[in-house]
């Protein structure tokens, strides 16, 4: 949920049995992220909603984890034995997408050493961003 402060984090079943209704379970507070100041709030229909997050990938190996906002990417890595909402608790990585805002979807490369951004905007670019983060 990127409406609220902070971001909250969900989970529906993969394969759900029976019920018609599938009501999504929070998990977590995204606290980690970077969160908005009390004037970010007031102004943000005049100056943005930088902070909120817009799309999250995991790492084909289980590893990491991308959560991307208008304003940047967020990478969190996970311990072997971690889980993953202890991970999200922990300090992220924040990679920014210099001139390019309104960021909407993120994935991982095949082999995680990049991830593929692209905006919200007609003609949108494709950004890769590489992700030598050890």
């Amino acid at each position: 949920s990127k409406r609220t402060v902070p971001a909250e984090l969900y989970r529906l079943p993969l394969r759900p049995t029976g019920a018609a209704t599938i009501k999504a379970e929070p998990i977590l507070k995204l606290d980690s992220l970077p969160q908005p100041s009390q004037d970010q709030l007031r102004n943000a229909m005049k100056n943005g909603w930088g902070w909120q997050p817009t799309a999250m990938d995991f790492a084909p190996d289980g590893k990491s984890a991308l959560v991307l906002t208008y304003d940047g990417v967020n990478y969190f890595s996970r311990s072997d034995g971690q889980s993953w909402p202890e991970a999200l608790q922990g300090r992220a990585l924040h990679l920014s997408l210099g001139k390019y805002k309104n960021a909407e979807s993120i994935t991982y490369t095949d082999d995680a050493r990049a991830a593929i951004v692209t905006v919200e905007k007609k003609h949108a670019p494709l950004i890769r961003i590489e992700l030598d983060v050890n």
